[in-house]
């Protein structure tokens, strides 16, 4: 016949009845060996960070779409100047040449 199903673990047994009163009983990842307080800074660092990932997402895709615009305007800017110094130098040319 198999043993009932215990849902507590066996540490539970050992763990002091003065405890066990006050602080309930002990968490597996306490029992671990890890710091409880270091279990819960840990976790809401990564929930904080897969909350905002959205907003970090669509500020990473706006600054690329203006710096895409910027080189936009400063392409066309570019070549305006660079028209205007192409025209201006050929009718100066043209104006020593007679």
């Amino acid at each position: 016949m198999l043993p009932a199903y215990n849902p507590r673990p066996a540490a539970h047994d050992a763990w002091p009845a003065s405890l066990l009163a006050t602080q309930g009983p002990p968490r597996p990842h306490c029992r671990a060996g890890r710091s409880c307080k270091q279990i819960k800074f840990f976790i809401p660092i990564h929930i904080v960070i897969l909350q905002n990932f959205h907003k970090l997402h669509c500020a990473l895709f706006l600054v690329c779409c203006l710096n895409y615009f910027f080189q936009l305007c400063f392409l066309s800017l570019n070549l305006v100047i660079s028209t205007l110094c192409f025209i201006w130098n050929t009718l100066a040319y043209s104006n020593t040449r007679d």
